[in-house]
């Protein structure tokens, strides 16, 4: 696991270790997620025994939909996990109220008897009332 005797694990070996691809661990590198421990004089990435207790927690949060900033202001405690999972709970209420208006003209308009002159303002009204929902 430690390959090079420093204790610390290359960005191949936290891959193996964690099964996040070498590219993902690069990029969430990047956008300061995980930051490196140490760089090799090559410029190698060098991570230590936290990283993959950290790659997990991003995973899971990316999982769940959090954005990058939102998982960063987490990690670098700015902002408490709880009051980040309570925002995104709030912004999945407004997709969700959203995505039932949609439905619902769908179903209206599936079911017949609606003209196409009439979908503009259909659409209209389940918009309103789905911004009303959130």
């Amino acid at each position: 696991m430690y390959e090079d005797g420093t204790g610390l694990l290359s960005i191949g070996a936290l891959s193996r270790l964690t099964g996040i691809s070498v590219k993902t661990i690069r990029n969430w590198s990047d956008q300061d997620l995980l930051p490196p421990a140490a760089r090799t004089p090559a410029g190698y990435r060098r991570y230590g025994p936290d990283a993959p207790a950290r790659l997990e927690i991003v995973r899971s949060l990316r999982d769940l939909g959090v954005g990058t900033a939102a998982i960063r202001a987490v990690l670098h405690r700015e902002r408490t996990l709880a009051d980040t999972a309570a925002r995104s709970a709030d912004a999945l209420d407004a997709q969700i109220a959203a995505l039932r208006a949609q439905r619902a003209v769908l179903r209206a308009v599936a079911a017949g008897g609606t003209a196409a002159e009439e979908l503009p303002q259909m659409t209209r009204l389940a918009s309103q009332s789905g911004s009303q929902a959130a």
